[in-house]
């Protein structure tokens, strides 16, 4: 059985919590990509940041918000 997260009378289901968790953390992770010039190595960039967020998104999924 999900568990949803609630805040007030709202309720949040757990992947939209992974994902936006995941989101922020990559993009704090490209950002620190960018600083130490590590995104030069990429062709695409904003596909990097797309692979780190889907990444982290079914890692978090998976280890924070388990169903």
């Amino acid at each position: 059985m999900p568990h949803d997260l609630f805040i007030g009378d709202v309720y949040i289901p757990p992947l939209l919590a992974a994902a936006v968790l995941a989101m922020i953390a990559a993009s704090y992770g490209t950002r620190v990509m960018r600083e130490q010039g590590w995104m030069m190595c990429f062709a695409n960039p904003p596909f990097v940041f797309l692979s780190i967020t889907v990444i982290l998104t079914v890692l978090f999924s998976s280890t924070i918000f388990p169903s």
